[in-house]
């Protein structure tokens, strides 16, 4: 069955910016840091509806504020392999989660903000 298979049917690409796959909110907790030695960046790409901050979250499993950007925005930010990452709304509400495996990864944040009502009585 094999000798049957063509072999060079399907080029071989080689992604120079892989897609990291998000985590969902319901890991938050159980998702943190582990320590790596592997630098790495990330191309974080706001394709959502609106205004998305980035937390790196620590080993202990806290959200540190790191950065923000609007929607059509990107921003680069240096951190390691096994590093997990959360993106939010303003409020900080977790939006989606994800932990770059590769170097040089690309995330595009497409996720739309929960409807949570208004904040103020």
């Amino acid at each position: 069955p094999d000798a049957a298979r063509p072999s060079s049917t399907i080029p071989a690409a080689v992604p120079t910016s892989p897609q990291a796959e998000a985590v969902s909110c319901d890991k938050f907790g159980t998702i943190k840091s582990v320590e790596s030695k592997t630098p790495t960046t990330v191309t974080f790409v706001n394709k959502s509806d609106g205004y998305r901050a980035l937390a790196w979250i620590d080993p202990e499993g806290t959200p540190v504020d790191n950065t923000g950007l609007n929607q059509g925005e990107s921003v680069t930010v240096p951190t390691f392999q096994t590093h997990a990452w959360m993106i939010t709304d303003g409020p900080g509400n977790c939006i989606e989660m994800f932990v770059p495996t590769g170097r040089n990864t690309m995330f595009e944040i497409t996720a739309p903000a929960s409807i949570l009502g208004p904040e103020d009585d």
